[in-house]
């Protein structure tokens, strides 16, 4: 983490950026993934007895930024991460990774659920 922390007469003021790096899984292909991540942090501390409500508490001697930088790395984390932008993920049939190039199954299938639609659009052709 790189920052600073000041006092501002009646506050600690401390900001700074969350530098970290971490693991995850494509969400198409489930390929594992490097993801760089740059969070900002910026709080208040005071030590008054009654505080405004965007201050948080501390004991006057030491701040415990612990919790702190935790709950800001999980507020932040990504809820998608993808391999590559234009990942093409994984065949729904046979499973295998339609990055590395095409898999042999065959394309001209028609989910069942959508079937009757094909029997509309073939109908219509014969008219």
């Amino acid at each position: 983490m790189d920052g600073a922390y000041w006092f501002d007469g009646n506050h600690m003021v401390v900001q700074g950026t969350i530098k970290t790096t971490g693991m995850y899984t494509c969400s198409r292909c489930l390929s594992p993934v490097s993801v760089d991540r740059n969070e900002t942090l910026s709080e208040v501390y005071g030590t008054e007895a009654e505080l405004p409500e965007d201050v948080l508490p501390y004991n006057g001697e030491y701040i415990d930024l612990t919790e702190t930088i935790r709950e800001t790395l999980i507020l932040s984390e990504p809820m998608r991460v993808l391999c590559r932008p234009d990942c093409k993920g994984l065949c729904p049939q046979c499973g295998a990774n339609l990055n590395d190039g095409p898999c042999s199954c065959p394309t001209d299938k028609i989910d069942p659920r959508l079937e009757v639609l094909a029997q509309f659009l073939r109908s219509k052709e014969e008219r």
